[in-house]
């Protein structure tokens, strides 16, 4: 519509199966934050602050996290975090309720 914000979504990103998509009216808060509705931390579209919220993570990770969803084009699912250096399961079982694509 009209009041949609299409700068709170990426609109060049391939979406998944099942995947919920919430696009802000123009000025409605939260257009730009990585946080989704439900609090939880979007890895497709947090920070780099707002990963460090993230137990475990810190800024090199977050770093990590940045880098390779920018290479990748995105997050498919969270378990492709794993593929990220320095993400092990013990750290990956400790957020994986905390966040969303």
């Amino acid at each position: 519509t009209s009041d949609a914000d299409n700068s709170s979504v990426n609109l060049a990103r391939e979406l998944s199966d099942g995947e919920q998509i919430v696009v802000y009216k123009i000025g409605e808060e939260g257009e730009s934050s990585g946080s989704s509705p439900g609090g939880l931390i979007s890895i497709n579209r947090a920070s780099a602050l707002e990963l460090e919220d993230l137990p475990g993570i810190g800024p090199a990770l977050s770093a990590r996290i940045i880098a390779y969803r920018d290479a990748s084009g995105g997050f498919k699912a969270k378990e492709d975090l794993l593929n990220v250096s320095g993400i092990g399961d013990s750290i990956f079982a400790g957020f994986v309720d905390l966040i969303t694509l």
